[in-house]
C-alpha cells in the first residue's frame, strides 16, 4: 500500500472542490485513498502525488497550467545556422 501523501491544512474539502484536478485533492482532504482520488481527477497515482507536492508548495495558483505557444517556425526557404 503507497504511503499517505499529506495535503496542507490551509484550505478545506469544499474550497479544492472548484476544478476536476482539485477534486482529487478534495478527495484526500476528505481521507479518501489515493488510488480513489486519482481516478476521480482521471490521473495516475503518481500524478496525483506530484500534483499534491506542488500544491502544498504554492497553493492552487501552482496547479494552473501554462501552456506556451512553442517556438515560432522559420519562413519556407531560409537554412537554419
Amino acid at each position: 500500500m503507497p504511503a499517505a501523501v499529506r495535503l496542507r491544512d490551509d484550505y478545506s474539502a469544499g474550497a479544492l472542490r472548484g476544478s476536476r484536478k482539485l477534486l482529487s485533492r478534495a478527495a484526500l482532504r476528505d481521507r479518501i485513498d489515493r488510488r480513489s482520488a486519482a481516478k476521480i481527477g482521471a490521473m495516475e497515482q503518481q500524478t496525483l502525488r506530484d500534483w499534491v507536492h506542488h500544491f502544498n508548495a504554492s497553493g492552487p495558483d501552482r496547479l494552473i497550467e501554462n501552456w506556451t505557444e512553442g517556438p515560432k517556425p522559420r519562413p519556407l526557404g531560409t537554412a537554419a545556422g
